[in-house]
């Protein structure tokens, strides 16, 4: 109810243009948000959908491109009171609920060009179309999803009144739109504060974007303004000492298994103890058996370095004693 500002696309819907008008009508809308001047200075009107040609489908609610002149998604009903467009898949589903055959060959039609006419305009429970000359077979259409019914067929609980009693809540509505009666079927919950289900079923084509738009520049200033605590900046400098620990420890264990395979046995037997153990090394690629002799740990000599194996510059060869001159 209110004043409505109506567009003239091909949609056929009508807004709430200020919140002035929007709060006269106590509907708790929303409204398209422009003031009273910008109303009056429209010469005409057309809301985003109709703008970019980008409407949804009234059956999934997705966009979809509606120009016929550049690969449409789609497509809008043929009867000329009706301003619902439907994917040739869902409108196909919806009229051959039963039959895959049938509605794969009517998607088909309707993608090469053919006209089809919705749901809206036959009754879900007689399965007749609309007679506005006939008493009772007025169409009551859902305002959310493609469900209609004649208005003698309506499930008692679609009511036009409030019974407390009974737990039946108002549901249709006569008089908003000529010769048509406006409900909201049973498949959609009714929130109390708003008398109406959730309104969250209109999407224009920008809005998306200028959520993500939004989101993505209000994080990137946060980001920016954001200062390390103290805890965190003690835990990145913690985390980095360890992680310098560990690639540390792991260069001096590859290191010390380097040293210890290329040393080799002196042959001091000056050295040797009384303990003999059996001995097996390779020096130079030759091997040679020391029988039932322990060599201690100063008998290890580090080999030195040729030019080919010297190290790089910065790199320091540990070991337990300083080597032996030959």
């Amino acid at each position: 109810g209110g004043s409505l500002l109506c567009c003239e696309g091909s949609c056929m819907r009508s807004f709430h243009a200020t919140r002035k008008a929007a709060e006269e009508a106590e509907s708790e809308c929303v409204s398209l948000g422009f003031t009273e001047k910008e109303v009056k200075d429209m010469p005409n009107f057309k809301c985003r959908n109709c703008q970019y040609n980008l409407h949804q489908c009234f059956s999934c609610g997705r966009l979809g491109s509606s120009d016929k002149s550049s690969n449409a998604e789609v497509f809008q009903c043929v009867n000329a009171t009706c301003g619902y467009f439907y994917h040739p898949r869902c409108v196909a589903k919806l009229l051959h609920r039963d039959n895959e055959v049938a509605a794969k060959e009517l998607q088909n039609k309707i993608l090469a060009g053919e006209s089809f006419t919705c749901p809206l305009h036959t009754c879900v429970v007689c399965k007749q179309p609309e007679d506005k000359s006939a008493s009772g077979l007025q169409m009551a259409v859902c305002r959310r999803c493609p469900k209609a019914y004649h208005e003698k067929c309506l499930p008692r609980k679609i009511s036009f009144e409030e019974n407390e009693e009974e737990g039946i809540i108002r549901r249709a509505w006569r008089f908003l739109l000529v010769d048509r009666i406006l409900i909201y079927c049973l498949k959609h919950e009714i929130i109390d504060d708003l008398g109406t289900p959730e309104r969250d079923h209109i999407k224009f084509p920008d809005d998306e974007t200028r959520r993500q738009s939004s989101t993505a520049l209000r994080d990137s200033v946060a980001l920016k303004r954001k200062k390390p605590s103290m805890a965190e900046t003690y835990q990145s400098g913690t985390a980095m000492q360890f992680k310098r620990k560990a690639v540390l420890d792991s260069y001096s264990d590859k290191r010390e298994g380097q040293k210890f395979s290329k040393l080799k046995i002196t042959e001091t037997s000056s050295c040797l103890t009384t303990e003999k153990k059996s001995v097996l090394t390779k020096v130079g690629g030759s091997s040679f058996k020391a029988e039932n002799n322990k060599i201690s740990a100063q008998q290890l000599e580090p080999v030195r370095p040729t030019k080919s194996d010297k190290p790089s510059e910065g790199e320091l060869i540990k070991t337990s004693k300083p080597g032996v001159n030959k």
